[in-house]
């Protein structure tokens, strides 16, 4: 199909909606037409020629399929599946299935590549075709929308319209910055790392989005994610976040030495964390570090040194962390079990509502004794009892484990850091 389109259009290309290993119900249609594995790869992309789509394409194949030469299937990304099927001549075919759904010709075909099976779904698409869905085909054919607004995308990658990632960095930065200075924090300064977690945490929405981009399409509240639908390319998220990073990097510039080299520490801390979930289940430990690497920043930027509270506070930064994104992780739990990723909620189990409590509780122990070696006054206190109550509030949330009540869970970890923000604002007061 990908030769006979570039005989009749200028330009063919290659518009990939989602790929990755998922699982099959034995029942499942596709699943009984293939031999049985406990993975397969699927891949689903529409050909366009000259910014038209014409051909809806669904490849399903066994991992058992995926050896040898045949492990390049999952690394094709734009290049159409003809390209490398015909590229050789080690492809058979046992059958090819011809029909008709919604008005549209249908295709099934069983290949063999060195007589492996693979499964390849073709769906022939008219003007008015509904692929998935009628948002869908407003951006395939542009009938409501010519073009995407690319900011809006943009801005959906870096998440700017959920604005609980953003306080979740700042309220510790906040924290650091009124505890470092002893409550007259500098302006600049305040100004700056700022204008840093804003840009950071952008920059993480948008290289966690490039790395999950394979799984997103498969976990339900991810799925309507800019990767997932197809809205933005990898090179576009690539040029995005070096942008984000080397404006961050201009603003640290301001800083002294110390924050300087620090800053650097922080990026890889950044740039490791999204990807650290396809090899372990404590991924919430270096986000915790990712986010809190600001607490040392801020320490460097105010004293040029880093003093024990600095790294007390950056501990509880990390418990808090773990926190919050465990409640997190909760939501997605069985979607992430499907699809191979790892954390806590998974590793911690029946166990979850337990670690949680014990973690909140060591949180708020390691704060209290912060507050006992600077000698903070009784406002601080009262801010860590509000604490604990918001804590016990969160453990009545996740009692059952419902995703929508875990997810408010998490959302609540806001009021924590400002509760403890105000504490330490008007201990200097």
């Amino acid at each position: 199909m990908t030769q006979r389109l570039a005989r009749y259009c200028r330009q063919v290309t290659v518009k990939l909606y989602q790929e990755g290993f998922v699982l099959l119900d034995s029942q499942d249609e596709e699943a009984k037409l293939l031999p049985n594995s406990q993975r397969y790869w699927l891949r689903e992309l529409v050909l366009l020629g000259d910014d038209c789509p014409c051909l809806y394409e669904r490849t399903v194949i066994p991992e058992e399929t995926l050896t040898g030469p045949e492990r390049e299937l999952i690394n094709l990304g734009s290049v159409p599946l003809g390209k490398y099927l015909f590229s050789g001549n080690n492809l058979t075919r046992d059958y090819i299935n011809l029909g008709i759904q919604n008005s549209c010709w249908v295709r099934r075909s069983l290949l063999r590549l060195s007589v492996k099976p693979l499964l390849l779904t073709e769906l022939f698409c008219q003007i008015h075709l509904s692929i998935q869905n009628n948002r869908e085909i407003n951006r395939l054919e542009g009938q409501t929308t010519l073009k995407l607004n690319k900011w809006r995308v943009y801005f959906r990658l870096m998440r700017i319209d959920k604005p609980i990632g953003i306080l979740l960095l700042l309220w510790p930065t906040y924290w650091a910055l009124w505890l470092a200075s002893r409550g007259l924090p500098d302006l600049f300064i305040l100004l700056i790392f700022t204008a840093g977690v804003f840009l950071m945490r952008a920059a993480g929405c948008v290289i966690n989005d490039f790395a999950d981009r394979k799984f997103d399409g498969y976990v339900v509240r991810t799925k309507e994610r800019p990767f997932p639908n197809g809205d933005v390319t990898k090179k576009e998220a690539k040029t995005l976040f070096f942008l984000l990073i080397v404006i961050a990097f201009i603003l640290v510039l301001t800083l002294n030495k110390i924050a300087i080299w620090l800053s650097v520490i922080g990026l890889l801390l950044a740039w490791i964390y999204p990807f650290i979930k396809r090899f372990s289940h404590f991924p919430q430990i270096l986000l915790g570090a990712a986010f809190g690497w600001s607490i040392p920043m801020v320490y460097a930027a105010v004293s040029e040194y880093l003093h024990l509270e600095c790294w007390l506070l950056f501990l509880v930064n990390i418990i808090w962390s773990i926190v919050y994104d465990t409640q997190y992780a909760m939501v997605d739990l069985n979607d992430d079990i499907k699809i191979g990723v790892k954390s806590t909620a998974i590793i911690f189990a029946g166990f979850d509502k337990l670690i949680i409590g014990i973690l909140q509780l060591a949180m708020v122990l390691v704060l209290f004794y912060i507050g006992q070696l600077l000698d903070l006054g009784g406002f601080y206190f009262v801010s860590l009892i509000l604490v604990l109550g918001l804590f016990t509030y969160q453990q009545k949330l996740i009692a059952n484990r419902q995703p929508i009540l875990c997810f408010k869970a998490f959302m609540n970890n806001n009021y924590v850091g400002l509760v403890l923000f105000i504490g330490i604002l008007l201990n200097y007061f």
